[in-house]
């Protein structure tokens, strides 16, 4: 299997648009969450650091200043995970997403979070 890596700023970005730092960093958490679990202990898991370089990135393209500002880490949700675990059934990150889709009905949050998710997951290429 692909490793892969998981980096949602690109695509919550573009959703939510650079200036909306707080939903740009729900966004991104929430697509963690869905890959990592909802419950996971960031400091535990390793992280904490990831999601801070991301939080720091989230304020960068916003144009703000990282160190005067800083994003605090909302409570999690409780999300489908519809997409990542389709993706470990099939390892095909497009069969992944029509599956995700279809899982999702007519659900809008839901397929927007197929998308996110699918666009977060990249592959490791070293």
């Amino acid at each position: 299997m692909d490793q892969f890596y998981v980096n949602p700023v690109p695509i919550c970005t573009q959703l939510h648009g650079a200036q909306n730092v707080n939903d740009v960093r729900d966004c991104v958490l929430n697509s963690i969450r869905r890959y990592y679990g909802t419950f996971c202990d960031f400091h535990q898991t390793g992280l904490f650091h990831m999601i801070q370089t991301y939080l720091v990135q989230i304020l960068q393209n916003a144009g703000r200043n990282p160190k005067a500002i800083k994003l605090a880490i909302p409570p999690p949700h409780l999300q489908a995970r519809f997409f990542v675990e389709r993706y470990f059934q099939t390892l095909d990150k497009n069969k992944a997403y029509n599956q995700c889709v279809m899982d999702c009905g007519n659900n809008g949050d839901c397929r927007q979070n197929c998308l996110v998710d699918r666009e977060s997951m990249h592959y490791d290429t070293r």
